[in-house]
């Protein structure tokens, strides 16, 4: 396996500005094979009880509200926001004190407020009744119900929500704008949570048949493009518009690159 490839297989999110209106999915490996040892996850995800960002509406003495009045989008660098982020960061951080420490992944800010750490079992079950905590579930491998996610939930099946919003009758979401789509989810950026990403795929090209650009900046973006070993900056478009990894949750970076190059 080439270095790569090995970035490709583990930049773990996407988003694409595409005509359809894909929900937000999320894949996990197949069964490991035969002679690989499966990693066991100590990460548990913990939610806690003050709203995220896009929800928060004021009430915390020195935070303005920072959920977006209709119509409008959040920006996460403004000063409302990050102060407000960081509040909620620092709520996480003190949870993660009361039960004695442990190594945070990520913390989960805009939409959903909580965190993903390592713990043992005992540090879950002290933050089930610690205040402010929600919920703490354990981190699950998932296997994937299908690779062919529009067939499966229904949206190109005749009357089905691609139909609907004047699709192409191939019911095919990764086609260049203009190309008989017919306008279906115009303007609607797609998150996906996936196992990599290949940007030479034609399907993520921001031009047509003829190699005209027919994908334009998304105006208020910022989404980033993080550049890792074997995938640069460049590597996104005008469709493909933000690449990042989220490899915590496998041991990090080095350790990713260390258990694919022991496969090899």
């Amino acid at each position: 396996m080439s270095k790569r490839f090995s970035i490709r297989r583990w930049a773990l999110a996407v988003l694409l500005a595409m005509p359809l209106a894909v929900p937000h999915a999320v894949s996990a490996a197949n069964d490991a094979a035969p002679g690989v040892v499966k990693q066991q996850s100590k990460l548990y995800i913990v939610q806690m009880s003050d709203q995220p960002v896009v929800a928060y509406s004021g009430g915390i003495a020195g935070l303005k509200a920072t959920k977006p009045t209709r119509g409008q989008k959040i920006n996460p660098l403004s000063n409302d926001v990050v102060k407000y982020a960081d509040y909620l960061t620092a709520k996480h951080d003190a949870a993660l004190r009361g039960v004695g420490g442990a190594k945070k992944a990520y913390s989960y800010k805009f939409s959903f407020n909580g965190f993903a750490a390592e713990l043992s079992d005992a540090q879950a079950e002290a933050l089930k009744s610690m205040p402010g905590v929600v919920a703490v579930s354990k981190d699950e491998m998932r296997t994937m119900d299908t690779s062919s996610t529009p067939a499966f939930l229904g949206l190109s099946a005749p009357g089905g929500l691609w139909s609907t919003l004047s699709g192409n009758a191939s019911g095919n979401p990764i086609i260049a704008k203009g190309a008989n789509s017919g306008g279906a989810g115009e303007g609607v950026v797609v998150g996906i949570v996936d196992s990599g990403i290949w940007p030479e795929n034609p399907s993520f090209s921001d031009r047509d048949a003829t190699g005209k650009l027919v994908y334009q900046q998304l105006p208020g973006w910022h989404g980033k493009c993080t550049p890792g070993e074997g995938f640069s900056g460049s590597s996104c478009n005008q469709k493909l518009i933000a690449a990042q990894w989220y490899g915590e949750g496998f041991g990090g970076e080095a350790h990713i690159i260390a258990t694919v190059r022991d496969q090899q």
